[in-house]
């Protein structure tokens, strides 16, 4: 409901049909400047009337040609939000192909025009293409990073990596959640006082109350996924100790599939834990997962979620998220289907594992064949006052 209503509330110039419409007139308009503009050059400002019937009696041909291979090198679906060498390499691949393809158009329908108006052309319209999507890349940048920075948090990464360079980039392609990163703190001192994605290295781990202080800062974002618990249990208690709000790229899988600012979180308890990684043999995990029927109880919860995302990695038959609390659940299901796609089989099922008959329930529907209990009430301190309710959803629950 809520992805509808953002859907709808785009505006239509906002839309991505509107500007793949836009940067297909402006490839147009390249289109014609080019070829028009060298061949007044090579004629000296006058073109001989036999070359420009040619051309005008071939534009539209030349035009089409040029924009359906735009389209073939992804120049109309790739919007250069994040632009790099693949997004370069589109473009000179499209304005050599479009160049040579609009040659032989012009030998087979002997509407020839000079070699050289073809050959710089395929130049000019390389760098047309090229101009046109980074200025909107600027443009882009300018407009949003303007929106709204007064009212923005302000925030300080830790962790001056790839994780932490990419996270910088989408918190500026997004100024809608409230985020301005203000620079990053690394141990690492060869770093200090250098650049990353526009924003400065401002000190080390031990510097932090300081920098806090001295920045204004609000967030405090944990961007080290590779830290061993010892570690990132050290960095957070002296955050803890700043006031700010903390947040966490939470584990190496962040690094390993790419950093999604969607998988920022709030910190908890359980990152504070004193715990080494376990590794796991991967192929035989596959083997008892995969093309298998999988229940995970308390799948929405916070260790039940990330149960369900490695799991979802080995191409389940189905993934079944039991969970009592619907918010999570569904918001984990929505994530799944963003990343795995909408035929990706996950279904949300809201009961409460000390509901027998609904328990029961479940298991006749989806018969399934492996099953991870993560359905508890995990907070010791908070059990400790609620003993009875602990032994309900534990002990029963498991029973």
């Amino acid at each position: 409901m809520n992805e509808q209503q953002n859907t709808n509330n785009t505006c239509w110039y906002q839309s991505k049909l509107f500007k793949q419409i836009m940067f297909a007139l402006v490839d147009t308009a390249s289109v014609l400047g080019a070829y028009l503009f060298m061949l007044s050059f090579r004629f000296g400002g006058k073109i001989p009337p036999l070359y420009f019937e040619s051309f005008t009696g071939s534009l539209v041909f030349i035009i089409l040609i040029h924009l359906v291979v735009n389209l073939v090198f992804h120049l109309y679906s790739s919007l250069w939000k994040h632009a790099g060498l693949t997004e370069i390499l589109s473009v000179v691949g499209a304005g050599v192909f479009g160049t040579a393809f609009v040659y032989l158009y012009s030998l087979f329908f002997n509407s020839i025009l000079p070699r050289s108006t073809y050959i710089a052309s395929g130049f000019i319209l390389i760098l047309l293409f090229g101009f046109t999507r980074m200025f909107y890349r600027v443009m882009r940048h300018l407009f949003k990073g303007s929106y709204n920075s007064a009212d923005a948090k302000r925030a300080i990464i830790i962790g001056a990596g790839e994780t932490g360079s990419i996270l910088a980039k989408q918190l500026q392609e997004r100024p809608d959640l409230g985020v301005k990163v203000v620079g990053y703190i690394d141990d690492d001192a060869e770093k200090r006082n250098s650049y990353l994605v526009g924003h400065r290295v401002l000190g080390t781990v031990s510097e932090l109350p300081k920098i806090v202080e001295k920045r204004s800062i609000d967030e405090i974002i944990f961007a080290i996924p590779s830290a061993s618990s010892k570690v990132r249990k050290e960095i957070l208690e002296l955050c803890t100790k700043t006031g700010c709000k903390l947040k966490i790229i939470p584990g190496l899988d962040a690094m390993l599939e790419g950093v999604d600012i969607r998988r920022m979180r709030d910190v908890k308890p359980e990152d504070l834990l004193v715990r080494d990684e376990v590794r796991i043999n991967n192929s035989d995990i596959s083997e008892y997962l995969t093309d298998r029927v999988v229940l995970v109880t308390g799948g929405g919860g916070s260790i039940g979620s990330e149960l369900c995302r490695q799991i979802a990695k080995f191409g389940p038959k189905k993934l079944i998220i039991f969970d009592i609390y619907e918010n999570n659940a569904y918001e984990l299901y929505i994530s799944l289907r963003d990343e795995y796609g909408m035929d990706f089989p996950c279904e949300v099922v809201i009961g409460s594992v000390r509901d027998m008959k609904r328990v029961d329930e479940v298991f006749r529907q989806y018969q399934p064949e492996i099953v991870f209990h993560a359905a508890a009430h995990k907070h010791v301190p908070l059990m400790e006052v609620s003993p009875g309710e602990a032994v309900k959803n534990n002990v029963n629950g498991t029973f």
